[in-house]
């Protein structure tokens, strides 16, 4: 499964960068690209206002907030591709 992630003002047709691209997850892994990056980089600088207008969502456009997608790749194994 694959998830996106949208700042405020971004537009779906953003999804082709891997800047959107939050990573890869299967049953016990997790493969982080760009968009997971950002996303930590927000967390650590934006205030909760602005944290709340981010969308995240799967490759079935299931939304997800911030703490949910941390709850589901909290479980898994963080890696990186081979």
């Amino acid at each position: 499964m694959t998830f996106y992630i949208l700042f405020d003002g971004e537009k779906k047709e953003n999804l082709i960068f891997d800047a959107n691209i939050l990573g890869e997850a299967n049953k016990k892994m997790f493969y982080p690209s760009k968009g997971f990056v950002r996303l930590a980089r927000a967390i650590e600088s934006m205030p909760a206002s602005q944290l709340e207008k981010i969308q995240i969502f799967n490759d079935e456009n299931n939304p997800y907030s911030i703490e949910q997608f941390l709850k589901i790749i909290g479980k898994l194994t963080i890696t990186q591709h081979n």
